[in-house]
C-alpha cells in the first residue's frame, strides 16, 4: 500500500503513544497503519446525503478518544479526492481540525482539539 509507512511515520511522531485513528476510505488500511504506527483504528466513511449523521459519528469516535484522522489512497481508490467531495464533511474538517499533513494522496488531521474559528492556520502542508 502505497504511503502507509510514510503516513505512518508522520503519525508516530506527532501523536501520543495511545493513539486511536479514525480511517477514512475503504477500511483496506486499518491494519498496516495500526501496524505501523503501533495504533487502534476505526475504519470510517462519509455519507453525503446523511452529513449530519457521518457528523455526529465522527464526533462520537472523537469523543471515545479518537487523536487522528487519515485518509489514504490505496492501489484500489482515490480516497482524497472522494472525501473532498464530500463538501460538507470536508469543510466541517477544515473548519474545526488541524491539519497535519495534506498531500495528492494522504490526509492527516489531529483532532485531539478543536479549532476556534476555523482551520488551515498555522498547519504544515505536504
Amino acid at each position: 500500500i502505497p504511503h502507509a509507512l510514510e503516513v505512518a511515520a508522520i503519525i508516530k511522531n506527532n501523536f501520543p503513544v495511545n493513539r486511536f485513528i479514525i480511517d477514512y476510505g475503504t477500511g483496506l488500511l486499518s491494519g498496516p497503519i495500526a501496524y505501523y504506527s503501533h495504533s487502534k483504528t476505526y475504519p470510517f466513511t462519509a455519507d453525503e446525503a446523511m452529513s449530519k449523521a457521518t457528523i455526529a459519528e465522527f464526533e462520537r469516535l472523537r469523543a471515545l478518544g479518537a487523536t487522528t484522522f487519515v485518509a489514504i489512497d490505496t492501489d484500489y481508490g482515490r480516497v482524497v479526492p472522494g472525501i473532498k467531495s464530500k463538501e460538507k464533511f470536508w469543510n466541517y474538517l477544515l473548519a474545526n481540525y488541524k491539519p497535519i499533513a495534506i498531500s495528492d494522496y494522504y490526509l492527516i488531521f489531529e483532532l485531539r482539539t478543536q479549532l476556534s474559528g476555523g482551520g488551515n492556520g498555522d498547519s504544515a502542508f505536504i
